[in-house]
Formats: structure tokens, C-alpha cells, sequence
């Protein structure tokens, strides 16, 4: 028996969501497992209830998981304080409902209430500091991508993430300090290549760019865009050549 995602009772392990398996009931009540329920359930300790209870338990559990949802499935039981996961978790939830209908600011809010909960977050923190860039707040999403590095600092994701926060920030330096760090742990890292990449290349630094386009090929992620980069950066530095044999390559593997 476990707490499922609402903070009720889940009767059939593959109900239970594999982030809470480790809140079951055991670990959060003392005592009878049939008080643990009621408990759970809102439920006055009464002796004719708890045996009610058992008996549907036993004897009938699609009937108890009917009855569970059909209940209100936000409401938390009189008397019992929600566990701080199921806290965070709910937040969670109603942040990416808001997300998903469009209400990126309302999922903004829900992140930083469920950061309250669970400060320390990595899922929330980087999520957050995803949709602070989106909405074009860079320097608050720097702030949480920075705090999800002072607690891993070697998660590439979140570095890469607040280099590019930086460089949204014209804060150029930055950017390419934090993606030599991501370079210097996984020199064939994929996202950190062309970052580097496009921002030589839009600058017009091409032998720099094409540098970091032969890096992408050489880690086997030669697509058209990266070959057609490639090939620019070649003509540009004069090796025609080379240049026309890359553009070729492009017609043949990709048909662009």
C-alpha cells in the first residue's frame, strides 16, 4: 500500500508514480496498517468503519480505487500534513498543466512555490530556469541555472544552459568560459559544439567556427545544417576544394 500521486492510498504497485514508490504508508504512519488508512482516508478511527474498510480492501479493490477517485483528488485528509515531496510534487503538477495550455507565466509562479517546498530541486530549478528564458527573463534564469551548479557542478545540461543565459546577456566571456568547462569534461559534447559554433559563425569568425563544425563531424553529428556551415566557413577561408567536396557530401547524404 502506497501514497500515490495525491497524497492517497495506491493499492496496486504499477499505480504508484516511481518518483513517490518511496513514500508507502510504512514509512509515514506508525501503528496498524488499518488505522494508517483511515488516517489517510479522512476516516474516524470507529471500529465498525475500520472493518468496513478492511473488508472492501481485501475483497474488492477495484471498488476502493473507485471510491478513492471519485473523491476530490487535491483535498488533503483532516488532520494529516502532506509529505514536502507531495508538496513540491503538486506544484509541479500544476505547473506543467499551465505550461502545456500556454500560461508560461502561471507555471513560473507554481515553480517558485514548489522551490519554497524543496529549495534544492534540480528538476525544478532547471525547469524554472528554462521558462525564465523563454520569457525572455535572463538574468533570473542565470540565478537558478547557477544555483543547480553550486550543488552539481559537473551536470553539463545546467552549465550549458547558463552559458547560454550569459550570452543572451551579451555577456560573451562568460558564455565561452562556460562552454570550455563543458568542452573540457566531454570535448565531443554535442550542444556545447555548436553553440560555440553558431556564435563564431554569426559573429563571421569562420576559421574559428569551422573548427568547432569539423568537432561535430568528427563526433558523428554531420547533418545538413552542420555540413552547410562547414562548407561556408571552407569557401570563406579559401579552401574551394574542400568546400565543394562538403557541400557534395550534403546532396548526397541529405539531398538538400
Amino acid at each position: 500500500l502506497h501514497v500515490g500521486r495525491h497524497g492517497r492510498c495506491c493499492l496496486m504497485e504499477r499505480d504508484v508514480h516511481p518518483e513517490l514508490s518511496q513514500h508507502s504508508v510504512c514509512h509515514q504512519y506508525a501503528g496498524d496498517w488499518h488505522v494508517r488508512c483511515c488516517v489517510l482516508l479522512g476516516q474516524n478511527l470507529d471500529s465498525s468503519k475500520v472493518g468496513a474498510l478492511t473488508v472492501i480492501m481485501i475483497t474488492n479493490p477495484q471498488e476502493m480505487g473507485r471510491q478513492m477517485l471519485a473523491e476530490d483528488p487535491g483535498a488533503v485528509p483532516p488532520g494529516v500534513t502532506e509529505p514536502t515531496g507531495a508538496q513540491s510534487k503538486r506544484w509541479v503538477d500544476q505547473a506543467e498543466a499551465k505550461a502545456a495550455s500556454g500560461d508560461r507565466l502561471g507555471a513560473i509562479q507554481d515553480l517558485e512555490q514548489a522551490l519554497t517546498v524543496e529549495p534544492n530541486s534540480l528538476f525544478v530549478l532547471r525547469t524554472l530556469g528554462s521558462l525564465l528564458m523563454d520569457e525572455g527573463k535572463h538574468w533570473e534564469a542565470k540565478q537558478r541555472f547557477q544555483q543547480l551548479l553550486d550543488q552539481q557542478p559537473e551536470y553539463l545540461e545546467g552549465r550549458i544552459l547558463s552559458a547560454i543565459a550569459s550570452l543572451k546577456m551579451g555577456r560573451l566571456d562568460e558564455f565561452q568560459s562556460e562552454t570550455e568547462k563543458v568542452l573540457a569534461i566531454d570535448p565531443q559534447q554535442p550542444d556545447a559544439l555548436r553553440w560555440r559554433a553558431r556564435v563564431a559563425f554569426d559573429n563571421q569568425l569562420y576559421a574559428e567556427a569551422g573548427q568547432f563544425y569539423v568537432r561535430l563531424v568528427e563526433a558523428g553529428c554531420a547533418d545538413a545544417d552542420v555540413l552547410t556551415a562547414l562548407g561556408v566557413c571552407l569557401a570563406q577561408g579559401g579552401q574551394w576544394n574542400m568546400a565543394a567536396e562538403t557541400f557534395a557530401r550534403v546532396q548526397v547524404a541529405h539531398g538538400g
